[in-house]
């Protein structure tokens, strides 16, 4: 149970660089763990001077739009292949989540891009094992995005 929460419509939360660590799905909500939380900004100082705090142990909830994720769920891993081509491979939120859950391949979260029913973030795949990791595009049909955490601890 986490004690804190926010919808982010200030845009005061970033996950850049943040590497999720497990996925879940559970009633239609999308679950991204962060053991080593996520960054919040604080710009409300009075000297004007942004301050970056980081959570513990976090966790991104995102409700999908339908009953079924494969119509709300789209995943690309980007291979690259000999004289400068790229193979762009579809992987299911299924398989996703075994290379992540079972196989201890962790997500890192680079940029944002928010629509009209929709949120796309551009990503990087880490594995223990050369290349270490692939470039990768995540679009997800949703409505709703809740970032939870515990505890906040500066970190200028």
């Amino acid at each position: 149970m986490y004690k804190f929460f926010d919808r982010n419509e200030n845009g005061n939360i970033s996950l850049h660089d943040c590497r999720a660590t497990k996925i879940y799905l559970k009633k239609g909500v999308l679950q991204f763990e962060f053991e080593d939380g996520f960054s919040i900004y604080d710009n409300d100082r009075p000297n004007g001077k942004d301050r970056v705090l980081d959570t513990d142990q976090s966790r991104m909830d995102i409700r999908l739009l339908s009953d079924d994720p494969a119509c709300d769920f789209t995943f690309y891993v980007f291979v690259p292949k000999k004289h400068g081509k790229v193979v762009r491979k579809e992987f299911s939120l299924k398989k996703l989540m075994r290379k992540i859950n079972e196989k201890g391949r962790t997500l890192e979260f680079l940029y944002v891009y928010q629509g009209y029913d929709s949120i796309v973030f551009e990503c990087e795949l880490w594995f223990k094992k050369r290349p270490y990791s692939r470039e990768c595009v995540m679009i997800i049909s949703t409505d709703d995005v809740i970032y939870r955490w515990n505890n906040i601890v500066a970190s200028e």
